[in-house]
């Protein structure tokens, strides 16, 4: 609906989300066997990065995609990718200035999710199925505060929206911006994919509400 590519039967699962009635000694468990699924880290954040702070919690490990690989490391592969990690280089094979060009992406690699079964008790489980998409789908820049539109975020937000009650489920908005942020040119400067991303959105929004009003004739 989204219109998120599906991969192949055959594929490694990249988004694990995983229930629990000890989310932190769950996520001990991973910062020791698996340490890399935390995502980006200096070690001296290794512990503040593992604790788990909300009832349902994402780590996103990252990854920069280049253009076509021409280096022995990765010869065969018909893309040049990095993990986002201190010390890795750049990808290759973008021009003379590789951090200013636009054949950079950013991906996820990995969408680890830890949900708290005691801290969620009594809560829907479709409920709690909707806020996993979003965030297995996107990574969101806070899970607080009171979003301009309605979303499944306020949810588990710790400062609610007095003016309305928390949506239970993903909203237009939310799925106006889910469609948008993947049909977006990943390719394109921060500034203008923001821009891209926004308008498109407006769109189907638009459309949306028009589409109601006829309905509702």
């Amino acid at each position: 609906a989204l219109g998120v590519p599906a991969a192949r039967p055959d594929c490694t699962a990249n988004v694990e989300v995983v229930f629990s009635d000890d989310a932190q000694a769950t996520m001990n468990e991973v910062a020791k066997r698996h340490e890399d699924l935390l995502g980006y880290y200096h070690r001296r954040d290794h512990d503040r990065l593992k604790t788990v702070n909300r009832p349902i919690q994402a780590w996103y490990k990252t990854a920069t995609r280049g253009e076509a690989a021409n280096d022995e490391k990765d010869a065969g592969s018909p893309w040049n990718v990095r993990a986002d990690e201190p010390g890795e280089p750049t990808p290759a094979t973008c021009g003379d200035s590789p951090h200013f060009t636009a054949c950079l992406t950013s991906e996820f690699v990995n969408v680890f999710i830890v949900v708290d079964g005691k801290a969620l008790r009594g809560k829907s489980l479709g409920s709690v199925a909707e806020y996993v998409v979003m965030l297995a789908l996107s990574q969101p820049k806070s899970l607080d505060g009171c979003n301009a539109f309605p979303s499944i975020l306020d949810m588990m937000a710790k400062s609610a929206c007095p003016a309305r009650e928390a949506p239970t489920a993903l909203t237009p908005a939310d799925g106006a911006w889910l469609t948008a942020l993947y049909a977006s040119d990943a390719e394109a400067k921060g500034d203008g994919e923001r821009t891209e991303i926004a308008s498109r959105m407006a769109d189907i929004l638009i459309k949306a509400g028009s589409a109601d009003k006829q309905a509702a004739r």
